[in-house]
């Protein structure tokens, strides 16, 4: 009798042991799904939270609208601001020579284009250096983060349609730093350039709709979240 007390008490060890290993098996093994990543977290898109009045543009920036402009891209093709048309884009200001924030900017646009890549948000930073960032220097810039195909365009062309959409519409004046040079790859000097750091968020009809503080991971979740509200129209 007590040894078949005995086998049946290693019997049923076996199956508990046996179970536990499947259970470690299976909880170890991630699940494959094609939902997205919201600041790092796998998430279901239709179980985020709406972003309220999503569209409305945030306080000072109503009927602030991008203005009508012609620009080439990385790749020698026209843009003009129809390019804007029916998107939802986050923009930026930079250039090509900049060592100093444009870097770190640039860094959070990438890291934005990486948490949105299954949506159909798209990205355009426009140059304030015309003079120096032709097409070459903005397809090399581009080459530098990966980017090989359409959705983030790199801008650059007339620097008076540029500084005209900050002073015109956004409400900021570009300014040269000459006791702040920079040395450019090629060992030339250049004046450091002030410019806007915020990411920008357009909406489809042109309206900026608000600015995000690159430095902040808590408005960079905003972004996103206020982002995926748009394109599933929780307006």
């Amino acid at each position: 009798m007590q040894r078949v007390l005995i086998g049946a008490i290693l019997f049923f060890a076996s199956i508990a042991i046996a179970g536990g290993l499947f259970v470690l098996t299976r909880k170890d093994t991630p699940k494959q799904s094609n939902v997205p990543y919201v600041g790092g977290v796998q998430v279901d898109d239709n179980e985020l939270p709406k972003y309220v009045d999503a569209i409305r543009p945030d306080q000072g920036w109503k009927g602030k609208v991008i203005p009508d402009f012609s620009l080439d891209d990385q790749n020698g093709d026209e843009v003009t601001a129809s390019v804007f048309d029916g998107h939802v884009t986050i923009s930026t200001f930079f250039f090509t020579s900049c060592p100093l924030v444009c870097p770190a900017i640039s860094g959070r646009v990438y890291e934005m284009t990486e948490r949105l890549k299954d949506t159909d948000a798209q990205f355009v930073s426009f140059s304030v250096d015309p003079v120096h960032d032709t097409v070459q220097a903005a397809r090399e810039y581009a080459d530098k983060w990966g980017v090989s195909d359409d959705r983030w365009k790199f801008l650059t062309g007339d620097g008076e349609t540029v500084t005209s959409m900050l002073t015109d519409t956004i409400g900021f004046q570009l300014a040269t730093e000459p006791d702040n040079p920079i040395e450019r790859v090629d060992g030339t000097t250049m004046d450091n350039i002030v410019h806007p750091t915020h990411l920008f968020l357009i909406g489809p009809d042109r309206q900026i709709l608000g600015i995000y503080v690159y430095q902040s991971d808590d408005q960079m979740h905003d972004l996103e979240l206020r982002v995926r509200s748009l394109l599933r129209g929780d307006n």
